[in-house]
């Protein structure tokens, strides 16, 4: 029997790393991206819709690809995060959140340079209706 999980690692392990003209290409037909960010250019105002962020600075060259959503429904903002490592915000989302927010802890990913490979499956699942801990869980089954 194959292990599905390490089919998926194997695969995954020897995908190039994403650029961010590369996620731009592969969200243009989301309805939910509202773009893409380094953790020094995060828009001033909160912005309804997901965001895909990198790390580093914009000076740099990227270090790794994070996930934010801020769900907007009955009026109250609400701000999740996915970090493939299963870490908390950084200091710069968490003011640009400005209250409390939600966090996958699961860690999807211990090496490798497809972190931004697993942000885009989550866009994927909040894409097609699904909330932020039904798209985690529905990737939690295929990981």
């Amino acid at each position: 029997m194959i292990d599905l999980r390490l089919e998926i690692y194997n695969k995954l392990k020897n995908v190039d790393p994403l650029s961010n003209h590369d996620i731009l290409n592969k969200c243009k037909y989301s309805k939910l991206f509202n773009g893409i960010y380094f953790r020094d250019t995060l828009p001033k105002e909160r912005m309804n819709g997901v965001g895909i962020m990198n790390l580093d600075s914009v000076k740099n060259d990227g270090t790794h690809w994070v996930l934010f959503y801020i769900d907007n429904n009955d009026n109250d903002d609400n701000c999740y995060y996915f970090d493939s490592y299963g870490l908390s915000a950084s200091i710069e989302l968490e003011k640009y959140f400005g209250k409390e927010y939600i966090y996958s802890s699961f860690v999807f990913q211990k090496n490798g340079n497809y972190c931004g490979h697993l942000c885009l499956k989550v866009l994927f699942y909040l894409d097609r209706y699904y909330n932020f801990f039904d798209a985690i869980l529905e990737f939690l089954k295929e990981s």
